[in-house]
């Protein structure tokens, strides 16, 4: 294919054109550009195009999976009734459980600043709109601070941001804020996941994660 072909697909692709969406990802993988698990992880967490790139393939991790069952439509009823055991699917991909994680504590934040009466805004900070002043404190404002660190070593796992994420291992903050501890241990993940999920929504959450890793494998 070449490369006039390929932003001819792009462009098609970015208008909605879901054939042209498919075939560039096929492309992007024979190209080497993507590999399939990559494919298979969107495919897991929902995206149409990556799902017909991958076509009708069992996990495991559905026991209860029968050929003669639409398997996609299985698999969203699946994580809609049992999220916990769908996040559990993704320790099959490398970093996933950290992404989801991280995922889910910024939904959690924007729930929880938002009860303490303040609101973030990027390049500015904190601005009160009533309530308690909360957030406006120095230890308050740490939630804020350990995800922007996590956020930083998912998306460069350096031993550097690795190192700056453990140096807030002795401070004291809510259980859906992800720590450096929990990438070794996939039930605190999940544990975390779940908080975020009690306080923000679990729609919300699952429609968070499921964004974040899409946009992961396929940016």
């Amino acid at each position: 294919m070449t490369d006039a072909t390929t932003r001819a697909l792009a462009r098609q692709a970015a208008t909605g054109d879901h054939n042209a969406a498919v075939a560039l990802l096929r492309h992007r993988m024979r190209a080497g550009e993507l590999d399939r698990a990559a494919v298979e992880l969107a495919a897991y967490c929902g995206d149409e195009v990556a799902r017909e790139v991958v076509g009708k393939q069992p996990w495991t991790v559905l026991h209860q999976f029968t050929p003669d069952r639409d398997f996609w439509k299985f698999m969203d009823s699946f994580r809609e009734k049992d999220f916990a055991r769908w996040l559990s699917g993704l320790s099959r991909w490398p970093g996933a459980e950290v992404r989801a994680a991280v995922a889910a504590g910024w939904c959690a934040l924007e729930v929880w600043e938002h009860s303490m009466g303040w609101r973030y805004i990027a390049g500015y900070g904190w601005e009160p709109f009533g309530g308690p002043t909360l957030c406006a404190g120095y230890e308050a404002r740490r939630p804020r601070r350990a995800l922007t660190l996590a956020q930083a070593y998912a998306d460069d796992p350096t031993e550097a941001n690795r190192e700056a994420w453990e140096s807030l291992r002795d401070i004291t903050l809510p259980l859906w804020v992800p720590m450096a501890s929990d990438i070794e241990d996939s039930q605190e993940s999940l544990v975390g996941i779940d908080a975020a999920a009690n306080l923000a929504g679990k729609a919300t959450v699952r429609e968070a994660i499921c964004e974040a890793l899409i946009e992961w494998v396929l940016a």
